[in-house]
C-alpha cells in the first residue's frame, strides 16, 4: 500500500493482490482509491469482561442471562436489549455433541435448518425460517466468508473447532448491519483469539481421535495458550473416509481438511493487533449434487484460503476498529469423463472501518464503512470483476431501565445494482423481570451470486435441461416483521416464543422453461427447456419458532439438560412462469430439533435428533427424491478418566439407519458408528 497526499486528503491506493490476472483489484480494471477520514470509527464495542463457564455448564444460567454479551449485534448490546431472537452455542456444547462437523452441529439449534449434501460436512446449506441457502450470512469475527461463486459453499467453514470461542446465531434479517444476504439470519463464528473477553484458562491444549466404519478418519486437535499481551491459538481438524454405498452404486468418499493459526499482542492498555490465518481442502464424491442426470459421476475439489487482519484502539468512550480480510477459492467440479471439468477462483477482498461511541449509560451510537470486492476467473462462467461498498449508522436508547430502542440505517452501494438503502429496527421491553417483549422490523436485500448470473456462459451447445444463469438477474428484495417473548423462568425452563413474517419479491430460483423464453441466452439449443436462473418468485413466508431449555444439577458434577425447539412454517407464492421453482420447496414445513445431554460424575450421554415434514408436491416437480418427512437421531457417550485430561468416546450417528434425503436426489449418511479418545491439557 502506497500513500500520496491530493487535495489535502490522505488516500490510499491498495496495490496487493494484483500479481494474477484474476486478482480482485487488477480485474476491475481501476484504481480504487479509498478515502481515509481523520477520524475512522468501529462498531465493536469496548473489552467486555465475560465470566467463564465451567466444564459442565452448556447454557447459561437463567439469572445471568441478562449479562450476555450479544457480538453479532455490531453495538455489542446485552441479550435482553437487542429485541432480536439469538442463540448463543457454548464451547461445551461443540466439545460434546456427537455431530461430525461445525456444520452438523448447527443443524440441532433450533430454528436453523442445515441441509447437508455429503456426509461428515462435505457441503452443508444453511436455511433459517424458510430462507433459502443464498439468503443467510456468515461470519468468522465480522467478516464474511460468504462465496461469491455459490452460497453451497458458505459452509466450508475456514476454522477449526478447537479455535472457536462460541457461535452466535441471529434468527431474522440483520442487512441494515451487515448487508447484502442477511435476509433469513446470521451465523457469526467467533474465534477465541478476537474474541473481547480474555479465557479462563491460560493453555488449553486438546487432541480427539475417532476410527469407524468404512474407514472413517477424523482428527480434531488445537491449543490455545495466552499471557498478559499475547493469544496464540492454532488447530487441525480432518474428516476422511471411502464412504458408504450409494444406492446409484457409487461411494461418497470424503476427504476434508483444515488448518489454522491465530495470534492477537496487545500493544498497550488500548491498543492491539490480531491476525488469523486458514486453509480449507475438500475432496469428496458430489453425484447429484447440482444436476439429475443419471451421467452424473460426480467429484469436487475446493480449496480455500483465508487471512485476516484487525487493528483496534479501545477507551471507556469510544472503540476505533480497522480490519481487512482476503478469500481465495479454488474449484475444480467434474461431472464424469465426457464432459470437461469446470475449473473456477474467485477472490473477496473486504475492508472495514468502524466506530462506536458510548455516550452515556443510556445512548450508544456507531458507525462505519465497509469495502467488498469481488472476482471470478472461470472456464464455465467467464471473467468478471464487481465491487460495493456501503456507509452505515446505529443507535442504542434506553429510554428507561426497562426499554431498549435500536435503529440502523445502512446504504449500500453496488457497481451494477445502484443504491439500496437498508433500515432495521428492533425494540426491548422488560414486562417483568424475568419475561422481556421483542419486536423488530427490517428491510433486507441479497443480490446475485456468479453461477445464478453466469452459469454455462461459456459453453456452446448446451445440453437439455442444464442450469443456466441469467445476466439479466435484478437484487431479492424483502420486508421483515417479528414478535416475541421470552420467559425465563429459574425453577422451570428457558422459553422464547417468536412470530415472524418475510414478504420476498424477485425470489431468484431456477425454473424449467423453453430455450425460446430466454432470447438472450444465445448458446442453447431451439425447441428444448432448460433450468434457468429467474426472478421468478414473490414469497409470503409467516410462521412460528419457539425454544426451551431447562437444566437441572443433580450435583456439582452431574446434572441433565435439554434445549429444544420447534418452528412452523407457511408459504404463500406467486410465479411469474408457470412452474414450481427448484429450491423454494426445500425447506421443512414442521421443523423439530434439540439436544439432551446427560452427566452422572464422569459418565456423559448426550442424544441429538430431529423431525422434518417437507412440502412433498416439490419433490414430483423436480423429478428427484426428496424425503417428505423423516427422524434422525445421533448418539455420543464418554467417559473420562485420569484427573478428567482423558476421555473415551463412542460416537453412533444416524442411530435409526434411516434413509433420508436433505437435498433432493442426494443420499444422506446411513448409521454410522466411530469411538476414539480425547485427551485435554488445561492449566
Amino acid at each position: 500500500m502506497k500513500q500520496k497526499n491530493k487535495m489535502n486528503r490522505a488516500v490510499a491506493q491498495f496495490r496487493q493482490w494484483s500479481n494474477k490476472r484474476y486478482a480482485v483489484f487488477n480485474s476491475l480494471h481501476r484504481s480504487i482509491k479509498i478515502c481515509t477520514l481523520a477520524l475512522a470509527y468501529s462498531l465493536v464495542s469496548k473489552p467486555v469482561t465475560v465470566k467463564a463457564e465451567s466444564a459442565d455448564t452448556l447454557q447459561i444460567k437463567n439469572q445471568e442471562i441478562d449479562d450476555v454479551v450479544v457480538v453479532s449485534s455490531l453495538l455489542e448490546l446485552k441479550n435482553f436489549q437487542t429485541g432480536r431472537s439469538v442463540e448463543i452455542v457454548q464451547p461445551t456444547q461443540i466439545q460434546s455433541s456427537p455431530a461430525t462437523s461445525i456444520d452438523d452441529l448447527l443443524r440441532y439449534i433450533p430454528g436453523v435448518e442445515s441441509q447437508t449434501r455429503g456426509a461428515f460436512g462435505s457441503q452443508t446449506d444453511f436455511s433459517i425460517r424458510g430462507s433459502n441457502f443464498n439468503q443467510v450470512l456468515v461470519l468468522i469475527d465480522g467478516h464474511p466468508i460468504s462465496e461469491p461463486l455459490t452460497a453451497h459453499y458458505n459452509s466450508n467453514l475456514p476454522i477449526t473447532p478447537s479455535e472457536i470461542d462460541h457461535i452466535e446465531v441471529i434468527k431474522g434479517p440483520a442487512s441494515g448491519e451487515y448487508g447484502a444476504d442477511a435476509m433469513g439470519g446470521v451465523i457469526h463464528f467467533i474465534s477465541k483469539t478476537f474474541a473481547k473477553n480474555q479465557q479462563a484458562k491460560n493453555l488449553q491444549a486438546e487432541i480427539k481421535a475417532l476410527g469407524g466404519q468404512h474407514a472413517l478418519l477424523q482428527t480434531n486437535a488445537g491449543g490455545y495458550f495466552q499471557t498478559d499481551r499475547w493469544r496464540f491459538a492454532a488447530g487441525g481438524f480432518i474428516n476422511k473416509s471411502d464412504g458408504n454405498k450409494l444406492s446409484s452404486g457409487l461411494y461418497n468418499f470424503f476427504d476434508n481438511r483444515t488448518y489454522s493459526f491465530s495470534t492477537r499482542y496487545n500493544l498497550s492498555d488500548k491498543w492491539s493487533l490480531a491476525y488469523r490465518g486458514a486453509i480449507d481442502d475438500r475432496h469428496f464424491n458430489a453425484q447429484y449434487y447440482y444436476w439429475a442426470n443419471m451421467q452424473d459421476s460426480a467429484e469436487e475439489t475446493l480449496s480455500r484460503q483465508r487471512h485476516h487482519a484487525q487493528l483496534c484502539r479501545a477507551s471507556d468512550a469510544y472503540t476505533t476498529t480497522i480490519s481487512g480480510s482476503y478469500l481465495n477459492t479454488n474449484d475444480i467440479y467434474k461431472t464424469n469423463s465426457i464432459y470437461p471439468k469446470n475449473d473456477q477462483t474467485t477472490e473477496v477482498a473486504a475492508l472495514k472501518i468502524n466506530q462506536q461511541w458510548t455516550v452515556n449509560d443510556k445512548i450508544r451510537l456507531a458507525a462505519g464503512t465497509d469495502v467488498d470486492l469481488r472476482r471470478i476467473e472461470s472456464n464455465n462462467r467467464g471473467n468478471h470483476g464487481t465491487y460495493k461498498y456501503a456507509i452505515y449508522l446505529l443507535a442504542s436508547i434506553r429510554p428507561t431501565d426497562k426499554l431498549s430502542v435500536n435503529t440502523s440505517v445502512r446504504n449500500e452501494k453496488h457497481e451494477k445494482y445502484g443504491n439500496h438503502l437498508l433500515p432495521q429496527l428492533s425494540l426491548a421491553y422488560k414486562i417483568i423481570d424475568n419475561i422481556n417483549g421483542r419486536l423488530a422490523a427490517a428491510r433486507a436485500i441479497r443480490m446475485p451470486d456468479f453461477t445464478e448470473l453466469y452459469y454455462n456462459k461459456l459453453r456452446q451447445n448446451v445440453p437439455v435441461n442444464s442450469r443456466m444463469g441469467n445476466p439479466e438477474l435484478k437484487v431479492e428484495k424483502s420486508w421483515n416483521t417479528e414478535v416475541g417473548v421470552d420467559f425465563f423462568l429459574e425453577r422451570l425452563a428457558n422459553i422464547s416464543i417468536t412470530g415472524f413474517y418475510r414478504e420476498t419479491k424477485g425470489l431468484i430460483d431456477y425454473v424449467n422453461i423453453l430455450s425460446s423464453e430466454v432470447p438472450f441466452l444465445t448458446n442453447l439449443l431451439p425447441n428444448t427447456t432448460y433450468n434457468v436462473a429467474l426472478n421468478n418468485s414473490t414469497t409470503k413466508t409467516s410462521g412460528l419458532e419457539t425454544n426451551i431449555s431447562r437444566k437441572v444439577s443433580l450435583n456439582s458434577k452431574s446434572y441433565i439438560q435439554v434445549l429444544a425447539g420447534y418452528t412452523w412454517l407457511h408459504v404463500d407464492a406467486s410465479f411469474e412462469k408457470n412452474a414450481l421453482p427448484y429450491y423454494l420447496g426445500n425447506h421443512a414445513k414442521h421443523n423439530l430439533n434439540g439436544t439432551a445431554t446427560i452427566r452422572l460424575s464422569n459418565l456423559q450421554i448426550e442424544v441429538n435428533g430431529l423431525y422434518r415434514i417437507r412440502d412433498a408436491k416439490y419433490e414430483a416437480a423436480i423429478n428427484r427424491y426428496m424425503a417428505g418427512g423423516y427422524a434422525l437421531f445421533n448418539t455420543s457417550t464418554s467417559y473420562a478418566f485420569y484427573k478428567e485430561r482423558i476421555s473415551a468416546i463412542v460416537q453412533i450417528n444416524n442411530i435409526l439407519d434411516r434413509k433420508y434425503s436433505d437435498f433432493p436426489g442426494v443420499d444422506a449418511p446411513g448409521r454410522w458408528i466411530a469411538a476414539g479418545l480425547r485427551i485435554k491439557l488445561e492449566n
